[in-house]
């Protein structure tokens, strides 16, 4: 562990390269909601259709909202195409 990290703490380069690596299929069965990461993004500790649901789900499993990575799982089955505009 880095000189001055506590053991709570997030190593935001860490969280990251896993998340780069995190496998897609586990993130399709949350297509649609708010995903919340564990502090090194190796599993996903709760999922909900809002922010307020997620933040329940996390109080509910014991889990600190301060020590998880929140995002929003777009649906990763559809393309998105611009040009609707010039329609």
């Amino acid at each position: 562990m880095p000189l001055g990290m506590r053991r709570d703490s997030v190593d935001i380069q860490l969280f990251q390269a896993n998340r780069a690596r995190f496998p897609s299929d586990e993130l399709r069965a949350h297509n649609g909601r708010w995903i919340a990461f564990n502090h090194d993004a190796t599993r996903i500790v709760a999922s909900a259709e809002t922010l307020d649901e997620l933040e329940g789900e996390l109080a509910a499993a014991g889990v600190n909202a301060e020590y998880v990575g929140l995002e929003w799982v777009e649906n990763l089955d559809e393309i998105a195409i611009g040009g609707a505009e010039l329609l």
